[in-house]
């Protein structure tokens, strides 16, 4: 295996225990700095992860962009994942007002827009095409590997600090632990990319990176179709904050919420090497396809579920 792919494979790992450490207890840490004001809570986290994502699809544009003029695949990710490792120092001010963990939230997200395109192009790159499905099904299954133990981590920490009377964690300082122990694994990413090895692919007959658009007119017809499609699910989409807040609001303990999100981060990295590998066999629209509408069909049933058959969010996480 190439040492790129081991190298990105481990960060992506390292970063993931450090951002699901924290991810499935972030909608409980702001409603208890909203404390009375609960009403606040689905607004305010729609701002935190809406503000937060978009900012990182854009970033991506322009950094993949940068990374073709500059020739460098290597340094943009380094830089990218840096941005992330110091945005959860923003998480202690947060008693001050929920806002800093926007501000947490969009350096994060920051940092994840500033190193996926080259990560990514560092990747393909690094391996032939007819094995580019495996390479990233084995990068997606690294990053959710590292999901899933981060998330074991949070559960554990959870049962530690849980006031059963509430069924979340007892104060502030208990969040504050798992933000300082989140670092460690952030900065040790950081070090694993130092290993990777530059590319500096040249651009054929000596030409200039494109220059980045967001019109898609420029774009061929296929690339465009897609575009659509992706655009159109996106706008249906979620955070998966409202998931996890959704399975408490149906009376699901915070300490079972945080092992059913556990369960849906294993699925997935169990998955993604045999899926990716499976797409570079059969092709990749009609496994793209399959991944929408069953993501689409699981979401409905999410709104649908009752109290009575909270149940189900075992199965429906998993799916």
């Amino acid at each position: 295996m190439h040492r790129n792919l081991l190298a990105t494979g481990w960060a992506s790992f390292l970063t993931d225990v450090s951002t699901e450490m924290i991810y499935p207890l972030l909608q409980a840490f702001v409603a208890m700095i909203l404390s009375g004001r609960r009403a606040l809570l689905g607004p305010v986290l729609g701002i935190i992860e809406g503000v937060s994502e978009s900012t990182a699809s854009l970033l991506k544009v322009f950094s993949g962009f940068y990374s073709d003029r500059v020739r460098s695949r290597k340094a943009p990710t380094i830089a990218g994942y840096s941005v992330s490792a110091c945005a959860k120092a923003l998480l202690f001010l947060a008693s001050r007002g929920w806002y800093f963990v926007l501000l947490s939230r969009l350096f994060d997200r920051v940092g994840k827009g500033i190193r996926t395109a080259p990560r990514d192009a560092l990747i393909s790159e690094s391996v032939p095409p007819t094995q580019q499905g495996a390479a990233f099904g084995f990068q997606r299954a690294m990053d959710f590997a590292g999901a899933t133990a981060g998330v074991a981590i949070c559960y554990l920490v959870s049962l530690r600090y849980l006031n059963p009377a509430t069924g979340t964690l007892r104060d502030l300082g208990s969040f504050y632990l798992l933000f300082v122990l989140s670092v460690i694994p952030a900065f040790a990413a950081v070090c694993c990319l130092f290993f990777a090895q530059e590319t500096r692919q040249a651009l054929p007959g000596g030409q200039d990176a494109p220059r980045p658009s967001l019109d898609y007119r420029k774009y061929n017809r296929r690339l465009q179709v897609f575009f659509l499609a992706h655009l159109v699910f996106t706008l249906g989409n979620s955070s998966n904050q409202f998931l996890l807040l959704r399975s408490m609001d149906l009376g699901v303990a915070l300490p079972s919420v945080i092992l059913m999100y556990m369960a849906h981060n294993l699925s997935t990295a169990l998955l993604s090497r045999y899926l990716g590998g499976l797409s570079d066999r059969v092709g990749r629209i009609g496994i793209l396809i399959s991944g929408y509408l069953l993501y689409g069909i699981v979401y409905g049933t999410f709104g649908l579920v009752t109290k009575s058959g909270s149940a189900w969010l075992w199965a429906f996480w998993v799916l």
